[in-house]
């Protein structure tokens, strides 16, 4: 699903070429093109489409292993490119959006609308812990692709705790519409994981 961002048809080859790059596996073009699918589909829903679209293009435009600044990082490289193609307020409301991305929560800082906006977000990007068992293995098998230079000895017990930490949760889904459709298979898949895991 091509995005009809002003700036978009600029920019596409790089954004392309970033999540295109050998060692993404899971968070690729595909991810990106994935969510702008659902984000058309709930289109009705966003009170700030565009600062939205602008957050799923680049909230994994940065993406390292290891790294505990990717979604700081990718924030900044949007207001870097953008700063003189897109209005102020819309970088300011997709940077909050993408920041969200790396606690998935909703800040309490947030406007009331743009948190609307937010919880939607973050639940489309966390949709895939709720697809078929398929799905879900072949992402969660993605995931330790990328992560190929870290050894199972420090993988395994590490992905096991922060899929733990997703399963703790009161509230995996923050909408309405996830929770009722992605919630119970989820916690399925999350607890067959860290059972692999173990």
């Amino acid at each position: 699903m091509r995005s009809k961002l002003a700036w978009f048809t600029e920019l596409e080859a790089e954004l392309r070429a970033a999540y295109e790059a050998a060692d993404r596996k899971y968070h690729n073009w595909l991810h990106i093109t994935s969510l702008l699918a659902d984000f058309h589909r709930l289109k009705d829903h966003w009170r700030h489409p565009e600062a939205v679209e602008t957050a799923i293009l680049w909230h994994d435009f940065v993406y390292v292993a290891l790294s505990p600044s990717n979604e700081a990082d990718s924030a900044e490289q949007m207001l870097e490119r953008l700063k003189e193609l897109a209005e102020p307020s819309v970088l300011a409301d997709a940077h909050a959006l993408i920041i969200a991305t790396a606690s998935h929560t909703v800040p309490n800082d947030m406007t009331a609308e743009l948190a609307l906006d937010c919880a939607l977000f973050l639940d489309m990007d966390m949709a895939i812990l709720g697809a078929d068992r398929a799905a879900f293995d072949q992402f969660d098998s993605a995931i330790r692709e990328e992560f190929a230079i870290v050894p199972d000895e420090v993988y395994r017990p590490r992905r096991a705790e922060v899929l733990a930490g997703f399963l703790a949760r009161d509230d995996l889904y923050l909408t309405e519409t996830f929770e009722r459709g992605h919630d119970k298979q989820a916690r399925a898949n999350l607890q067959h994981a860290i059972s692999r895991l173990s």
